[in-house]
């Protein structure tokens, strides 16, 4: 890269070079700046979602709040109406650049061509936070687990979008899963952790079903193999999560279902998962999608349902731990959604025959999955 840009400097000049980059900076900044003012009429609108908690310190949810407002050509964010800071490592120090960076990649979404450069970040004006919130914490306050806060405020800003523009915008997405396995390995002599992120359901959008079963981050899917090798567990069972993206014309992605055998024979949890309590919004009549949550020895009796956000979980040899990914909101009126593609769902596993008629009143044969017309026709005129 350096070679290159060295080249071209030395083949055009220095001002031309510069010149012919601001230039394509500002070319992107007005096609940009057009596209986002097209997303945001003028009015204003307000959008809320929850964190489940704080991670055992406040044992309840915390509420993020954004208030959207264009006046003229000048686009507001507000967090002011967010909770107070939390005493457990939720808060997140809030930048503008990053909620720029949110509305950017989605204008890329609506126009691909754009360019990658600090033009796309020219869109939103101004953002406003409280001091002492969740969103701009006084010192000291806990960050450890802000991403769970960044993915709800990312929650809220298209939450007020989807109202300011009647829906043109994805439904809502959970926050990808980890859990972190401690134990101590007698052979070696040495302490094991074995960190792994799961996948989630993404939001569907207004032309498409969600992402299915994808951690977000870095895309991420170990291998059965790579765990079982390197670390005393056995990995059970790992399936999509049938029934859990939401309902919609445009269904929201599915989660993860991953049951984990203890092999060690005393080892410590620790857990990260959101949206056990407050499920993905869905948009223009979609559904939310279903919830996550964290079982140890499921369907035993010593069976109980762990935190999502927990730390310092004993775990003896045997037992089993069962991680249910949450899915994502659906897009547009689940009735809507053509029952072919209703039987193709359940045909692969991510949509139950009960869920098809539930969710989308599409009868089905259990044994040929074929299509009950007349069935469907009174249902979904039911």
């Amino acid at each position: 890269a350096e070679g290159r840009l060295a080249e071209l400097f030395g083949r055009y000049g220095a001002p031309t070079v510069l010149a012919a980059f601001e230039a394509g900076i500002a070319q992107t900044a007005e096609r940009a700046r057009a596209l986002f003012l097209d997303l945001v009429p003028e009015g204003a609108w307000r959008f809320h979602d929850y964190l489940d908690s704080d991670g055992g310190v406040e044992s309840r949810p915390h509420r993020i709040e954004l208030a959207l407002d264009r006046r003229g050509a000048h686009v507001r964010l507000d967090g002011s109406d967010s909770d107070d800071q939390a005493r457990g490592p939720i808060n997140f120090m809030t930048n503008p650049g990053l909620l720029r960076i949110a509305f950017g990649r989605y204008l890329q979404a609506l126009d691909p061509d754009l360019e990658v450069n600090e033009g796309l970040l020219r869109n939103l004006d101004e953002w406003v936070a409280r001091e002492g919130s969740l969103l701009k914490p006084r010192f000291p306050a806990p960050l450890g687990m802000r991403a769970n806060t960044r993915f709800r405020v990312m929650s809220c800003i298209f939450g007020t979008l989807a109202q300011a523009n009647g829906g043109r915008v994805p439904a809502g997405s959970p926050v990808y899963v980890l859990y972190y396995f401690r134990a101590w390995d007698p052979v070696r002599q040495r302490p094991i952790l074995c960190i792994e992120g799961l996948g989630v359901g993404l939001g569907a959008r207004p032309f498409a079903d969600g992402v299915d079963v994808i951690y977000y981050i870095a895309q991420e899917n170990y291998p059965v193999e790579y765990v079982e090798r390197d670390f005393p567990l056995r990995v059970e069972r790992y399936a999509v999560r049938p029934d859990s993206g939401g309902p919609g014309l445009h269904r929201g992605g599915t989660g993860v279902v991953r049951d984990v055998r203890v092999l060690a024979e005393r080892a410590e949890l620790a857990t990260r998962m959101e949206n056990t309590l407050v499920a993905p919004y869905g948009v223009a009549g979609g559904s939310a999608g279903r919830t996550g949550r964290i079982v140890l020895n499921p369907h035993t009796p010593q069976e109980r349902v762990l935190p999502g956000l927990g730390d310092g979980i004993v775990l003896e040899r045997g037992d089993l731990l069962r991680l249910e990914t949450c899915g994502g909101g659906g897009w547009g009126d689940p009735l809507a959604r053509e029952p072919d593609r209703v039987r193709q769902d359940v045909a692969r596993g991510f949509i139950t025959a009960r869920g098809a008629l539930a969710d989308y009143g599409v009868a089905l044969d259990d044994a040929t999955l074929e299509i009950d017309k007349t069935a469907t026709q009174e249902e979904r005129a039911r």
